[in-house]
């Protein structure tokens, strides 16, 4: 069986930053992508293993939903997210 990524995304919503938090730490490097709500691509953030938690900016991204994936050797993992300015 696959291990599940867990993980917080906070401050939801934001106009900011957004933190990224796994509830544990992970063996593998994993990969943060942003998607908007068309499915395109926005934003893609490579999560060091052994890191707990990510930070950064969706100040540029226009307000609205967007979903942020986890994927690496686990089955992917996804929360929604939104940005309002």
């Amino acid at each position: 069986m696959l291990d599940e990524i867990k993980f917080n995304l906070f401050p939801n919503p934001t106009s900011d930053e957004v933190n990224v938090q796994l509830v544990e730490p992970f063996a593998k490097e994993l990969t943060v992508k942003v998607y908007d709500v068309k499915g395109l691509e926005i934003m893609s953030l490579q999560f060091p293993s052994g890191v707990e938690k990510l930070t950064f900016s969706v100040a540029d991204l226009s307000s609205g939903t967007y979903l942020i994936t986890f994927s690496g050797p686990a089955k992917a993992m996804f929360k929604q997210l939104a940005v309002q300015h």
